[in-house]
């Protein structure tokens, strides 16, 4: 440090501050804080010790969610079932061509089964992450799939439980619940 110091003098440029004392190392972490740091009762907190999260009740989720599952759980097996049934009239249609118009309307039906089954599928597992309190997000999708028109051909079953499964699964406490 003095052999810098000397050359800088030489060459009349000015001095860098250098720091001579050691730096401090940061101080150790002593792990999470205990319970009685966040609140004087335990168990009003959640186990991973952060301040000011409520703990997710399950069962209140399962109970605000049990009528929309169970509604989207309906439109998902009505959704495929009615899917494979446009397979087999389509099918049916195209064996049995009286009509020109049966081609048409059998063409039609085989290409609209598959998206019917596979939305109606979507929503069937949707239902099913919400009585398990699992993925929410695909929940999420789930509702959404049931009350868009023209994705699950049973709209009028799909819409109200779609639309208030959405609202229910976007509540704090029910996306707290989820693992």
């Amino acid at each position: 440090l003095t052999q810098f110091a000397a050359i800088e003098d030489r060459t009349g440029a000015p001095k860098p501050s250098y720091r001579t004392e050691p730096e401090e190392s940061p101080p150790a972490r002593s792990g999470p804080r205990p319970y009685s740091d966040y609140a004087d009762d335990p168990n009003e907190w959640d186990d991973d010790f952060i301040p000011g999260r409520r703990r997710a009740d399950p069962e209140n989720a399962l109970a605000k969610l049990a009528v929309p599952a169970y509604g989207l759980l309906a439109t998902g097996i009505i959704g495929i079932l009615v899917g494979l049934l446009f397979v087999a009239l389509g099918l049916l249609l195209l064996d049995n061509r009286q009509d020109p118009e049966d081609e048409g309307n059998g063409i039609t039906m085989l290409v609209s089964a598959p998206f019917q089954i596979i939305f109606s599928l979507v929503v069937l597992l949707g239902a099913i992450s919400m009585l398990r309190l699992k993925r929410h997000g695909l929940a999420l999708t789930g509702s959404v799939f049931a009350f868009v028109p023209c994705t699950t051909p049973c709209c009028l079953l799909g819409l109200p439980f779609g639309i208030w499964g959405m609202i229910v699964l976007n509540n704090p406490e029910v996306k707290r619940a989820f693992s």
